[in-house]
């Protein structure tokens, strides 16, 4: 590597902290709550886990290299007046609920460890909240390591699809969080002609013809149709043959073109399908968001992240005031069948999931949605540094442990509702 792309090296690695699970009775099922409309989707009552998930960031002194296979010739020293760290935080999917007051976190400087508190800003496109750890008076260290422990309970979830047909079109507007779910963002354009004329010839320009859910599927297979999956997950270092392939620890990071990109080219990374199914579904009318997520089977199996990229969206009940989210695994449809299946059966991965119980979700955007940058390819954090941004290196991983039942645990805290919130 040389100039401006060595120095901006991301690595992707993972440690397993498969701490041993307690054999614990399951808490009881507390007393279902009523809710204004019966749920099309529900969360398993038994198949669920809880996981505590500790994605890594560590920035150290840029090593430079003139091949990525040598040990480094030459260091040089981080030097920084103030750093702001940013990772963003979600309360909670279709498929997942995060205990925001179990949230913990560690900044280290060097081996120093800071005592810092993150101050958080909520209220960002689909409901994600930032976090915010900044350190002063730096001046110069080798390493900046920000740690932060998420804890969550992660579901099957199964689809009923005769009461999401139920579903009309509003008439009025989405409250505003909803309503961010049709606007742009990085790597999502759903306003980009390649992704407005695909909207047009699929649907002829009725798309309410269909009721939101029944239109959502077939957006859903039209896809699956438009768009083979043809490149890696990933930006490799150098290290492996094959671009995208994950045949190292180093990575330079996530390979994203964008729903744009993927429109027009028919092909790209799994990563590009999710953001092209979600920008078709806002360029519809559709709000979606686009979570990013921790595969725990698959890395636990390989040793390495394994990362994913789904997509959900939301159906309203303009008369109840609620609604609820719907997952769309859009890659693993397609791994099952080039080919739209018949609308009137139920898909696999479209709101039906037996695999959500082993994902963690981690945010809904590739980059967090607001002015910072990063050392590479997107990676889910951010950075504010100051002066400017220095050469670093970059390691992204992720430790993670299914939790186990304390005795000190609160009751409250385990007697959680297994069904998806109304919102």
């Amino acid at each position: 590597m040389s100039g401006t792309i060595a120095w901006r090296t991301m690595a992707v690695a993972t440690m397993l902290a498969m701490l041993g699970v307690s054999a614990l009775a399951r808490p009881p099922k507390p007393a279902p709550s009523p809710d204004p409309r019966p749920r099309a989707l529900t969360r398993h009552e038994f198949n669920y886990k809880d996981w505590t998930v500790s994605p890594i960031v560590r920035l150290h002194s840029y090593q430079f290299r003139t091949d990525p296979n040598e040990v480094p010739a030459s260091t040089s020293p981080t030097v920084l007046d103030a750093v702001a760290m940013i990772y963003p935080l979600i309360a909670g999917s279709a498929m997942h609920d995060v205990y925001l007051d179990r949230v913990t976190s560690e900044f280290s400087l060097g081996n120093k460890k800071l005592d810092l508190r993150p101050r958080t800003l909520p209220n960002y496109q689909g409901g994600t909240m930032l976090a915010v750890w900044e350190a002063k008076d730096i001046h110069s260290t080798e390493a900046l390591q920000l740690r932060v422990d998420i804890p969550m309970t992660c579901y099957e979830t199964r689809i009923d699809e005769d009461i999401a047909l139920t579903y009309d079109w509003p008439t009025g507007e989405y409250k505003p969080m909803i309503a961010s779910c049709l606007e742009p963002q990085l790597y999502v354009e759903p306003g980009h002609p390649a992704i407005q004329k695909l909207v047009q010839e699929w649907t002829k320009g009725n798309v309410k013809n269909a009721k939101p859910y029944l239109a959502a599927k077939y957006l859903a297979g039209k896809v699956v149709e438009h768009f083979q999956p043809t490149e890696g997950d990933y930006e490799s270092a150098g290290r492996g043959p094959e671009r995208g392939k994950v045949t190292a620890v180093l990575l330079e990071g996530f390979n994203v073109h964008g729903a744009a990109y993927a429109a027009e080219r028919r092909r790209g990374s799994r990563f590009d399908m999710a953001c092209l199914l979600t920008a078709v579904y806002r360029g519809a009318g559709i709000p979606a968001r686009m979570v990013i997520g921790l595969d725990l089977e698959k890395t636990r199996e390989s040793n390495i992240p394994v990362l994913r990229a789904w997509t959900e969206f939301y159906l309203y009940d303009e008369a109840a005031e609620a609604g609820e989210w719907i997952p769309v695994d859009i890659v693993k449809q397609r791994e099952f069948s080039s080919r739209m299946p018949p609308l009137k059966q139920r898909w696999q991965f479209f709101g039906h999931n037996e695999e959500f119980d082993q994902m963690a979700p981690l945010a809904y955007h590739w980059l967090p949605p607001t002015a910072n940058t990063n050392t590479g390819p997107p990676g889910v954090w951010g950075w504010i540094p100051s002066p400017g941004v220095p050469a670093v290196d970059a390691e992204l991983q992720f430790v993670y442990n299914e939790t186990s039942r304390r005795g000190d645990d609160p009751k409250e805290w385990w007697e959680r509702p297994k069904q998806q919130p109304m919102q």
